[in-house]
C-alpha cells in the first residue's frame, strides 16, 4: 500500500485476559518500539476490548467485521456484547463495518460502511480452464464454525455421490462432533483443516464449483464473506445461500436459500460454465481489492 505509515499488528488477545492487562501490553509495545501513543491510530476489531478505544491516541477506530453478539459461540457473552458495542459507539472516533445492515448496529454518523476485499493479483494469476473431471469437486474455503448449514451440506452429499465435496479450514471445538460425524457418514465429504492461505488459489484451481453453504440467521445479515470475493477472484462458479453483500454480485452468483434449489444449482454451475464466465467474474471483481479498501478507509480518516 503506498502510504507512509508503519503497521503493527498486536495478536493474541485472548478472551480470558484481563483489559487493563491488555492496553498495558501494548503501551508497553509501542514504547519498546519508540512508538509515540498520541501519534498512532489504534486499530481495533475485538468486540471484547472496548477499552481499547479511551487509549490517548492520535484516533481510535473500530472494524466491526461481524456482529459478534449474534454468534452462536459466544450465546452467553451476548448481553456484554451487546452493552461493549454501544461503549465502542460512544468511544471510539470512527466505525467501519463490513455489511451495511452492521450500521444499524450503532445508528451514528461515525460509521461507514466498507465491505471485505481481495488480493486479486494472488487469486487471479494462472491460467483459467474449465474442468474436465469425471468426479466434479465442489469446494468450500474458510473457517469451519456455527455459520456453515450442515443440514444442507449433508443433504447436497446425499444428492450428489458422484461428486466430491472438499472443506478447507481450521474447524472450531463447538461443530467438531458434526463435522467428525459427517465425515464418517459420507465418503464423498473431506474436511482437509487448516491450510497456509497462499495456498488457496492453487486449491480453487482444483474445483469445479465453489459454494457458501451459510445458514439463514440474524448473525448471517451481518457477514460479508471474503470468501465470496476469493472465489469471484479465482474465476470459479459460486453457489451460495443469500447473505449479506451477495446482491451486490447476485448477476455473477447463484444465489439459493432452499436446499433443493442449492442443490440442482450446482448442476448447473457445472453445466454451464465458460471461460467467458470466468472473465467475467473476475471482471466484476477486479476493483474491490483490499488496496482499494484501505485507500477508502483512509480517506475517511483523513490519513
Amino acid at each position: 500500500f503506498d502510504v507512509k505509515t508503519e503497521f503493527h499488528h498486536i495478536a493474541g488477545i485472548g478472551l480470558a485476559r484481563s483489559a487493563s492487562k491488555v492496553l498495558q501490553e501494548i503501551q508497553a509495545y509501542l514504547g519498546k518500539e519508540g512508538i509515540k501513543l498520541e501519534e498512532t491510530v489504534i486499530w481495533n476489531y475485538n468486540a471484547f476490548l472496548p477499552q481499547a478505544h479511551e487509549l490517548p491516541a492520535k484516533q481510535t477506530v473500530f472494524d466491526t467485521v461481524d456482529n459478534w453478539s449474534e454468534h452462536a459461540s459466544y450465546k452467553k457473552e451476548a448481553p456484554l456484547l451487546r452493552s461493549n458495542y454501544q461503549t465502542i459507539k460512544n468511544d471510539a472516533d470512527k466505525i467501519f463495518t463490513v455489511s451495511e445492515g452492521l450500521l444499524d448496529l450503532y445508528n451514528d454518523k461515525k460509521a461507514t460502511w466498507v465491505p471485505n476485499g481481495v488480493d486479486f493479483d494472488l487469486f487471479s494469476k494462472g491460467t483459467l480452464e474449465k474442468l474436465s473431471s469425471e468426479k466434479p469437486r465442489i469446494g468450500y474455503i474458510g473457517t469451519i464454525q456455527e455459520r456453515v448449514d450442515f443440514d444442507l451440506v449433508a443433504y447436497l452429499c446425499e444428492q450428489h455421490p458422484n461428486k466430491q465435496f472438499d472443506f478447507y479450514g481450521p474447524v472450531w471445538s463447538g461443530v467438531q462432533y458434526k463435522v467428525d460425524t459427517l465425515g464418517k457418514q459420507f465418503s464423498n465429504l473431506t474436511f482437509h483443516g487448516r491450510v497456509a492461505y497462499k495456498q488457496l488459489p492453487e486449491i480453487l484451481k482444483t474445483i469445479d464449483v465453489t459454494i457458501i453453504p451459510h445458514k439463514l440467521d440474524e448473525f448471517l445479515a451481518s457477514t460479508n464473506p471474503m470468501k465470496m470475493y476469493d472465489y469471484l477472484a479465482a474465476g470459479k462458479p459460486i453457489v451460495t445461500t443469500p447473505g449479506a453483500g451477495t446482491e451486490q454480485f447476485a448477476d455473477v452468483l447463484m444465489i439459493e436459500s432452499e436446499h433443493k434449489g442449492f442443490s440442482e444449482a450446482l448442476n448447473t454451475a457445472l453445466a454451464t460454465d465458460s471461460l467467458e464466465l470466468m472473465k467475467q467474474r473476475q471482471e466484476r471483481v477486479k476493483m474491490h481489492t483490499w488496496n482499494h479498501r484501505l485507500t477508502d478507509m483512509f480517506n475517511h480518516l483523513g490519513l
